[in-house]
């Protein structure tokens, strides 16, 4: 298992910044926003001994999972294929 430390870097790396470090300056979000999320993954991570950053907030727009370790999973997987129109999102299926 990877230091806290370790992790949050991984995070800057994976995670996009307008929805991590830049909400830091940010009256709303609080100035330790990026490490309260940070440690809400980690806290997962720990419990479960994998993780996963959704495709939303993922800098490359795609699902990142990972292991304890933060070796990638499934990264290999062909991308997923998203509508870029979802019209209404109350008729998702």
């Amino acid at each position: 298992m990877v230091t806290f430390e370790k992790f949050y870097e991984f995070m800057r790396a994976h995670y996009k910044h307008s929805r991590f470090e830049a909400r830091n300056q940010e009256k709303y979000w609080g100035a330790d926003y990026s490490v309260n999320v940070a440690r809400r993954y980690y806290d997962e991570l720990k419990r479960n001994g994998k993780g996963s950053i959704c495709h939303h907030d993922s800098m490359s727009g795609e699902e990142v999972c990972f292991d304890s370790d933060l070796n990638l999973i499934n990264q290999d997987a062909p991308p997923v294929e998203r509508s870029s129109n979802t019209g209404n999102l109350t008729h998702l299926f």
